[in-house]
């Protein structure tokens, strides 16, 4: 967490793996 830049790509990822499984909820 020290690194601002690794945070935001984390973020980023989970975010991608959230709409990815609401699509295939049919969400």
């Amino acid at each position: 967490m020290a690194r601002p830049a690794g945070g935001a790509s984390d973020y980023d990822f989970i975010f991608k793996l959230v709409l990815i499984g609401d699509s295939a909820v049919g969400k």
